[in-house]
């Protein structure tokens, strides 16, 4: 039986943000979000959260630093691909890019991985 390294320091407190519904948007369905006054209602959760200096990539030939975190946290049935989370810290947003991890089956840790949203979001 093992455990993520990152499991043993989940004290980071972020909030996890799930979509409120989706409606068309010039035939392309976009997720609707709670407003950020809203959020403080959302549930807390205490995860490890490594950043590694973002993720790079080339495109259009050029260098692109995409900046990505790599999330160690309790599993949750409700933490899913389509969720964000804000890092409370610094009230960064981040958006899962791929669907949780249950490390090891055993519904105790998920991993998983995020992007971190910019603009108008």
């Amino acid at each position: 039986m093992s455990r993520p390294n990152a499991a043993a320091y989940k004290c980071t407190p972020c909030r996890l943000i799930a979509p409120t519904g989706t409606k068309k948007v010039n035939g392309v369905d976009v997720k609707l979000w709670p407003a950020e006054a809203e959020e403080t209602t959302l549930p807390i959760i205490f995860a490890n959260v490594k950043s590694y200096g973002g993720t790079e990539r080339v495109q259009n030939d050029l260098l692109v630093i995409e900046d990505t975190i790599v999330v160690t946290t309790w599993y949750r049935p409700d933490i899913t691909a389509d969720c964000r989370i804000r890092v409370l810290p610094g009230g960064v947003l981040y958006e899962i890019i791929n669907a949780p991890e249950n490390w090891e089956m055993r519904n105790q840790d998920a991993v998983f991985k995020a992007r971190r949203v910019r603009g108008g979001g």
